[in-house]
């Protein structure tokens, strides 16, 4: 949570930074998402390289046997993939009109919410 938050603030301030040039936004939220998503891909990769390796396919392989076949996995995993994204853009959007603070309360509730649904259905 603290580097969720963490990073909220600081794209906030980034958002709020203007150029000297022409007074607008030194990045709008979009452009910084995107910046920060593929910061963030080209940090974790050899990360996540390392820690789980190339055999990836393998071991998915015994755990599920035949519930599932991989192309199902796979796209399942690119819809979790695209609605992730979608998810974190209209953060960005939220974050860009209302103050941190603000949005980190609006998260803390809408993680609440979240659990209450789980827990009725």
């Amino acid at each position: 949570n603290l580097s969720f938050q963490t990073r909220n603030v600081v794209s906030k301030k980034l958002m709020s930074t203007k150029r000297p040039e022409d007074d607008g936004p030194m990045l709008d939220n979009i452009n910084l998402f995107g910046y920060i998503t593929l910061m963030s891909c080209v940090i974790m990769t050899p990360v996540m390289l390392l820690f789980e390796g190339f055999p990836f396919t393998p071991a998915w392989a015994e755990a599920h046997g035949n519930q599932m076949k991989f192309e199902e996995f796979a796209l399942k995993s690119v819809y979790a993939g695209f609605f992730f994204h979608t998810y974190q853009q209209v953060s960005y959007l939220i974050l860009d009109r209302v103050t941190p603070v603000t949005h980190a309360v609006g998260n803390c509730v809408k993680r609440i919410a979240v659990i209450v649904v789980s827990i009725i259905i």
